[in-house]
């Protein structure tokens, strides 16, 4: 577990790491993409949380992956914006 390392609860990526302390994960929203080339890449959402480090580790539901895959450096550009958000934020 490294700082840039991607979290999947339950099976879809959810947010990678972008702070890691003794107790606490700072996990920001991420959005699996593509860039202007059609490489996979990494949109940072704005949303972020604290996580205990402990449930991380222990819990069976969420696992830790090792990715290289780089933040997009470049805005997004959402074809269907509704989609997106549900998807997000699960509304």
């Amino acid at each position: 577990m490294n700082v840039g390392s991607l979290i999947a609860v339950s099976g879809k990526i959810f947010g990678r790491i972008e702070r890691i302390s003794k107790n606490t994960l700072l996990i920001r929203r991420i959005l699996i993409t593509y860039d202007s080339q059609d490489r996979k890449t990494i949109g940072l959402l704005p949303q972020a949380v604290y996580l205990d480090r402990k449930l991380v580790e222990s819990s069976y539901w969420i696992k830790v992956i090792d990715s290289d895959l780089p933040p997009i450096s470049e805005s997004l550009d959402l074809i269907d914006g509704i989609q997106l958000i549900h998807e997000c934020f699960d509304v």
